[in-house]
């Protein structure tokens, strides 16, 4: 039984990077687009926010950056990594890569919000809020729709295709029983906030020092936004001690006034903690039913790349979807999980050599990013093959 009833050609179940992203551009091409999501807001607390050149070309190809004022977005000029204070690596993206847009950080707020509105552009299109998926409806074969609860009462709604955008905990992909591995991380991440110097570079600066690690991002509002990395389900451990043990980690390897960090950093609730893990899904789609982003590859925050897959995921699926309608998503599905293959190939990667603890293993890591360091060209190849992968007819407008 149900109090309402819907008819709309894509139901998209998520309103983060990817969820909204595609339903403006699946609105844009006409499309009945409804976009659901549990949450009541577009808050979205240290989540990623980095967006790589790739992702910042496709934003600007479709007039979205210049939507958002300036002081939302701070660009990224290098990344540096340190270990006891000694600079391994230094990417400046502007010598290195001349010809091509820096990455920059903007709040998912502020993105998320961008892109309904220019969706909302549309009659086309409709956003629910505080929507909360229980069923999926199969029939013969084939998903056809759903069941979703808002404000007490029930709506189906019937859908060509039922996109599952919602994220690393995706209650889509479990309500229709998609195998999946999950694979924890050795170590979580504690997010946190402090004001940026004014000597500060526009940089993200990754620390190292006693086997911790640090990451430090140059964002909008003069503000930093800091991940340091512990061990795995470690937390409510180092909760039960004082704070002051917290900030003893974290001091050294930000190069700031001390004082900021005690002033700042008063509670635990001032961290916001992410559990590291991975998902692998055999199969991202059924008949009726396809995942994206998140939902269908879960990455590490190493380069912060989760919300970059989302979004060219939304953009080749909406270019695959304009080409055939939904006749042609196995290609789109093969190409676009070779990409998310690689990608956590090379986080792993990158990850495996951050956490040496070895004393030759730690002189072979010094060892390696001398060399990276000291040629542009290595430099250019190895970050080339990560930031830029979008073919170049998709640059274009």
């Amino acid at each position: 039984m149900y109090d309402n009833k819907v008819e709309v050609d894509y139901c998209i179940v998520g309103s983060g990077p990817a969820g909204a992203f595609l339903s403006y551009l699946l609105a844009q091409q006409g499309q009945r687009v409804l976009l659901l999501d549990k949450a009541l807001d577009f808050n979205r607390e240290f989540r990623g926010n980095g967006i790589y050149p790739d992702s910042v070309l496709l934003l600007k190809k479709y007039g979205v950056l210049e939507k958002i004022s300036d002081e939302h977005i701070s660009p990224i000029e290098k990344i540096q990594i340190f270990d006891d204070a000694h600079e391994l690596l230094c990417l400046d993206f502007q010598d290195l890569f001349p010809d091509k847009p820096l990455p920059i950080e903007l709040p998912q707020k502020i993105l998320i919000s961008t892109l309904v509105s220019m969706a909302s552009q549309f009659n086309n299109f409709e956003l629910k809020q505080g929507c909360d998926v229980f069923k999926l409806i199969e029939e013969n074969g084939k998903i056809t729709g759903l069941m979703a609860k808002e404000n007490q009462q029930i709506t189906l709604i019937k859908a060509s295709m039922i996109i599952g955008a919602d994220g690393r905990y995706s209650k889509i992909r479990d309500l229709a029983n998609f195998s999946y591995q999950k694979y924890p991380m050795t170590r979580d991440v504690l997010w946190f906030q402090l004001p940026r110097p004014s000597a500060w570079p526009l940089s993200m600066r990754v620390a190292m020092q006693s086997g911790n690690q640090l990451t430090a991002i140059s964002t909008c509002r003069e503000q930093l936004r800091c991940g340091l990395s512990i061990p795995k389900n470690s937390f409510s451990l180092l909760k039960q001690g004082d704070i002051s043990e917290l900030r003893k980690i974290i001091s050294p390897m930000l190069p700031i006034d001390k004082q900021i960090i005690t002033e700042k950093l008063q509670k635990f609730d001032d961290f916001t903690l992410l559990d590291i893990f991975t998902t692998s899904v055999q199969k991202w789609s059924k008949p009726g039913l396809l995942l994206i982003g998140d939902a269908a590859h879960t990455l590490t925050p190493i380069l912060g790349q989760g919300i970059n897959m989302a979004l060219q995921d939304s953009y080749y699926l909406a270019k695959a979807i304009e080409k055939s309608g939904n006749n042609n998503l196995a290609q789109f599905e093969l190409q676009r999980k070779a990409e998310a293959d690689f990608m956590l190939s090379c986080q792993l990667k990158q990850e495996k050599i951050l956490l040496y603890e070895s004393t030759v293993k730690l002189i072979l890591r010094k060892m390696g990013y001398f060399v990276v360091n000291n040629s542009q060209i290595i430099k250019r190849r190895v970050f080339g093959k990560i930031l830029h992968r979008l073919p170049e007819e998709h640059r274009v407008s």
